[in-house]
């Protein structure tokens, strides 16, 4: 995986002043251009085919985005293959923001960094929330069969109906907070447990 900057923090579905509605995907990825153009950077999305970075090579792209799939499982599962960005225990409300014991954590969102036991601790600058609270769009369309052979930055299938979402939500079992869990959407699909986080290569 060459060099990237993943978001320390995801940004929720319904926060202001940015919401993610019809469309949620395209609306993350303007949302994530619109970070791009304020810092002066070049944005990451063709906005008439919203095709990301170019000839369609998100790891080109100097401005924000959204990860590719490839991107965010690394960031969660980091080189030793761990269950959990945090490891391999199993999921706790002192850990994440899911679904546990038969009742809701929170019952809710909650505010982005509230589970420090829960970071991924292996990186320079933690990640917070990669697992639970909101499942995070990602750049990646769905595909079922990801093969078995490694393979350096992929950008994923060129074509399908349905996006990746990854993370598991405040609403989701444990199950679905795995680092290799994924959740398809169609890209007009929103609800209050999508957000985003955009990333950018170095």
């Amino acid at each position: 995986m060459k060099g990237q900057r993943l978001g320390r923090y995801s940004v929720r579905a319904q926060s202001k002043p940015f919401r993610c509605g019809f469309g949620a995907p395209l609306a993350a990825a303007a949302h994530s251009d619109w970070l791009s153009l304020s810092e002066g950077l070049t944005r990451a999305y063709d906005h008439s085919t919203w095709e990301c970075g170019p000839e369609g090579n998100p790891y080109a792209a100097t401005g924000y985005r959204l990860p590719t799939d490839a991107e965010w499982e690394y960031a969660a599962q980091w080189n030793d293959e761990r269950i959990y960005p945090w490891g391999y225990e199993i999921p706790t409300c002192s850990l994440a923001n899911l679904y546990y014991d038969n009742d809701y954590c929170v019952h809710w969102t909650s505010p982005v960094g509230s589970y420090p036991d829960g970071v991924q601790p292996n990186l320079a600058n933690p990640i917070y929330d990669l697992s639970g609270n909101v499942l995070e769009w990602v750049n990646d369309l769905m595909q079922c069969n990801l093969g078995t052979f490694p393979e350096t930055d992929p950008v994923g299938p060129a074509g399908g109906f349905y996006m990746v979402t990854r993370g598991g939500d405040w609403y989701n079992y444990g199950v679905y907070l795995r680092a290799a869990s994924r959740i398809q959407f169609s890209p007009g699909d929103s609800n209050y447990g999508i957000g985003f986080r955009p990333v950018r290569s170095d």
